[in-house]
């Protein structure tokens, strides 16, 4: 099946669930207005990601798996 391609409000949103998710408390912030701030071409996704990369690795779930292949299919 073909990957569809997100939008810049769906990355944006996608960001923040897997920030929410994986990331402690104490160190979301900076990460939700850094996903905040990506551009519709996906400028500043690859270095988010390579931030969240750690924790991401975590991302057990098939649903959260999903996304971050889904972002890398269509940002990176």
């Amino acid at each position: 099946m073909a990957q569809k391609l997100m939008s810049l409000d769906e990355l944006n949103a996608n960001l923040a669930l897997l920030i929410r998710t994986y990331v402690p408390s104490g160190e979301q912030r900076s990460l939700l207005e850094q996903a905040e701030q990506v551009s519709s071409n996906g400028a500043g996704v690859k270095g988010l990601l390579a931030r969240l990369e750690p924790l991401l690795a975590g991302a057990t779930t098939p649903e959260h798996a999903a996304l971050v292949k889904g972002i890398y299919f269509c940002y990176c």
